[in-house]
């Protein structure tokens, strides 16, 4: 009997997440509006908790998240680096364009 892999707790949650930023950030260059950057974090998050929820109904879900603590930390400080390295950007195109 083939076992399926089980997921560590927030795992959908951050992978929507991740996957919803470069869609918000699409649409906010798109539109020519940063204003719309949040529609894609809330797209991610909102199929992020459908996904987690189907997994967990089908018990696929790990109930201890310890393993996925150290990949979290990692991936706190990728995003923090990344919003410094876009707020930079974005700082320097609204002063050139001034």
């Amino acid at each position: 009997m083939e076992q399926k892999k089980k997921y560590p707790k927030g795992f959908f949650m951050s992978t929507g997440i991740a996957t919803g930023i470069p869609i918000g950030l699409a649409i906010s260059i798109a539109l020519d509006n940063f204003a719309f950057i949040g529609i894609g974090v809330a797209v991610g998050t909102s199929i992020g908790i459908a996904l987690e929820s189907s997994f967990q109904d089908k018990g696929l879900i790990k109930k201890s998240g310890i393993p996925i603590q150290k990949r979290n930390k990692q991936l706190l400080y990728l995003f923090f680096s990344g919003t410094v390295l876009l707020t930079a950007l974005l700082i320097y195109y609204f002063i050139s364009n001034a």
